[in-house]
């Protein structure tokens, strides 16, 4: 089997010790291991023909040994949304020992994925660029088939940099909210009627990343279904960074900076500014950029070796609100979250400050530097036009 590069990532070797071997399909192996220990976890099919004859709607779940550590390819699909016609084609595409890159894209678009990234994720798995995909890769790809559980679908991951803030994400209403030192905070256009049942919520986080297969040092994002009447259902969990409370502080003014997550060494980080360019094909809209500091040959795109940079939409105008809502619709779709929550620090910036750290050109790597205690953050960058360092 070919070497995943990220294997001593945190948080992985402890569930590859638990399962005594680097998952092939990671997703159904942690739900079969969290089940055996007492977790309620959906039925999983042995076969996709058994999650067509129970006839009851079931999700198909996108499985590779990278999706261990990494997020994936994004081509899960829910029985319910797709005819059966176009499941099967589906399912005829994956099943195919000699698919490539284009057969996989290809059954995707019918399945409303998003393997348009598979680009993207292949240099992260690989290091190699995107032409000559390596056929290997490609055939470790498959699904796994889950009964769909009852309730509503949470995501649950705390500050690793802050004792004091915890996320909470409802998928399917594109719902998000944080929540600091208990309190919860929410977009304005939220009544408050659907709030998450956050004590219970955190709590089964805390549950799920103390059982054997988790390392409960870093921070998860744990996946979960919950009705309000029985106990929250497990789907899966996905490693970030590790929990880290800095030392140091960070004092000087906030007026640019509106959002930090995530600690730096105290000495800061140096790193380049680079951002996607729309017109290539493995851009997907958003508003982040990323600033590359370690091992920028072998993982081009890797966001757990980065630094995640984005501007507030509606201006400088910056409040809780104009955060709430910007997140709540990147966080529910998995390359979001990884945005958001895998790099090692994540800054919001006022839009002008955005557009200055990026200069006249957004595409041309620029050297910059961060230092960040997880609440305050400091960025400075070179100016190529007055030859001078810059701060925020």
């Amino acid at each position: 089997m070919i070497q995943y590069p990220a294997e001593s990532t945190p948080g992985v070797p402890s569930i590859i010790e638990h399962l005594g071997r680097h998952p092939m399909r990671p997703k159904q192996e942690i739900g079969q291991a969290m089940a055996a220990l007492g977790f309620r976890v959906p039925r999983i099919f042995d076969t996709y023909e058994d999650a067509v004859s129970c006839g009851d709607r079931f999700f198909a779940w996108s499985e590779h040994p990278g999706e261990l550590y990494y997020s994936g390819l994004g081509m899960s699909y829910d029985s319910e949304g797709m005819h059966s016609e176009e499941i099967e084609a589906v399912q005829k595409g994956i099943d195919d020992p000699d698919r490539t890159y284009w057969t996989l894209r290809r059954i995707a678009r019918m399945a409303g994925a998003h393997y348009g990234h598979v680009a993207t994720w292949h240099r992260l798995l690989t290091g190699k660029s995107s032409h000559g995909f390596d056929t290997e890769v490609l055939r470790d790809a498959s699904l796994s088939y889950w009964q769909a559980a009852k309730g509503a679908n949470y995501f649950l991951v705390p500050d690793n940099g802050r004792e004091d803030r915890f996320y909470i994400g409802r998928v399917d209403e594109q719902e998000f909210y944080v929540v600091d030192e208990g309190e919860i905070n929410r977009p304005a256009s939220y009544t408050g009627e659907n709030d998450p049942p956050v004590q219970e919520l955190m709590g089964y986080y805390e549950q799920v990343v103390g059982a054997a297969p988790f390392d409960a040092s870093v921070a998860h994002i744990v996946e979960c279904a919950y009705d309000g009447e029985t106990e929250p259902v497990f789907l899966q969990a996905l490693p970030t960074r590790p929990r880290q409370i800095a030392e140091f502080a960070v004092t000087n003014s906030q007026e640019s900076i509106l959002y930090v997550r995530g600690v730096t060494p105290a000495e800061g980080i140096e790193f380049d500014i680079l951002a996607y360019d729309p017109s290539h094909e493995d851009y997907h809209g958003g508003p982040f950029s990323y600033g590359l500091h370690e091992g920028e040959g072998q993982y081009e795109y890797a966001v757990s070796h980065a630094t995640a940079l984005f501007p507030a939409k509606g201006g400088d105008r910056w409040t809780s609100d104009t955060f709430l809502r910007q997140l709540g619709m990147a966080a529910p779709a998995h390359s979001g979250r990884s945005m958001i929550f895998k790099p090692g620090v994540t800054v919001g910036l006022t839009e002008t400050a955005y557009n200055q750290l990026h200069g006249d050109d957004p595409f041309t790597k620029r050297r910059a530097w961060v230092r960040s205690d997880g609440t305050r953050a400091t960025i400075r960058y070179w100016d190529s036009v007055e030859r001078a360092i810059k701060q925020l």
